[in-house]
């Protein structure tokens, strides 16, 4: 269970990132010519963040943890045909938690994201993928990224109590990717045509790129709840479970 709580709320993390409270702004005068190229893989992290809401794939990634866990348990799967609130319990259950923990785990990450980003990408790449990711065209992708977002493989491998591959996250991301381009117009297309004529080399640098992001969402995969998180968690999962006469067995 410590595994399976783990994986959902970090997966989500590393694709969607979280903004931490913006610091007062220095006058454009006053920045450095470092402060600068640092602000400028801080607005893509940031553009990348705000274009995506995080409780929507939040609740979806719940939803696939609580019907994967009544897959892997006859019980629980009799329980939930015999009352249908049980799953809604359930799912309620988890939420708040993959929410909190998801925030967290960002704040935590942000740093690694920002040393990532300024070490791969040049200030003019990362521009253009500002460009890209604050267009209307971009926000439409990302948020069918948050809505198509379900990482079942890797809850699968979750509830096995075992370390998330990054062979089960690489092929999540395939059919999140595959899914929420797939619902994308043809004027929408058209416009991530027009930037890839516009940006020749865009491709090869989000090709570049993404390797290092993995090894990143790799890692949050496989973090732990700290012992509050996992404590607030438990004790909520057992009040539903007593609310249906069952008893959660430790782990």
């Amino acid at each position: 269970m410590k595994r399976l709580c783990t994986i959902l709320s970090a997966a989500l993390a590393a694709s969607i990132l979280s903004p931490l409270p913006a610091n007062a702004q220095e006058s454009a005068g006053a920045q450095t010519g470092q402060s600068r190229q640092q602000d400028a893989y801080s607005r893509l992290y940031d553009e990348i963040v705000t274009s995506v809401p995080l409780e929507p794939g939040v609740r979806q990634l719940s939803v696939v943890a609580v019907d994967e866990l009544f897959a892997t348990d006859a019980l629980l799967a009799q329980i939930s045909q015999e009352n249908p609130d049980f799953r809604k319990d359930m799912i309620e259950v988890f939420f708040p938690y993959l929410l909190q923990m998801s925030q967290r785990v960002q704040r935590e990450y942000r740093p690694v994201y920002l040393d990532t980003l300024e070490r791969q990408l040049s200030t003019e790449e990362a521009g253009m993928m500002i460009e890209v990711f604050s267009s209307e065209v971009g926000q439409k992708l990302m948020g069918n990224v948050s809505r198509n977002f379900r990482a079942e493989r890797s809850v699968r491998e979750a509830l096995d109590e075992g370390d998330v591959s990054r062979e089960s996250i690489r092929a999540d991301n395939r059919e999140t990717a595959q899914r929420s381009v797939s619902q994308l117009s043809q004027d929408d297309l058209q416009q991530l045509g027009e930037f890839a004529q516009r940006y020749p080399g865009l491709l090869a640098t989000f090709q570049r790129l993404n390797p290092h992001l993995l090894e990143i969402r790799v890692r949050m995969d496989n973090e732990l709840p700290t012992a509050r998180e996992e404590r607030v968690f438990i004790e909520r999962l057992e009040a539903v479970y007593a609310d249906y006469g069952l008893v959660l067995q430790p782990q």
